[in-house]
């Protein structure tokens, strides 16, 4: 589920709290999803920052956003 950030007092975790070995990417799947969600406020996403890690991750805004897209469960 998107973290709703249009209260004003919920914030992306910061770019500096580890996902395991990864700076950034808590960050970043914070604020896709979110935007996806339409529940971004003003962050902006992806903004030049996001774009340049990803850059040096050698992946595009696009590509990030369908790794992070929720797949719904597949029915067995």
């Amino acid at each position: 589920m998107a973290t709703d950030f249009r209260d004003g007092k919920t914030f992306p975790r910061r770019g500096r709290e580890a996902f395991g070995k990864a700076l950034w990417l808590a960050r970043l799947f914070d604020k896709a999803r979110a935007a996806a969600a339409g529940t971004i406020f003003d962050y902006i996403y992806p903004c030049p920052m996001d774009k340049g890690v990803m850059e040096r991750w050698g992946i595009s805004p696009d590509e990030f956003d369908q790794a992070t897209k929720v797949q719904p469960p597949t029915k067995r």
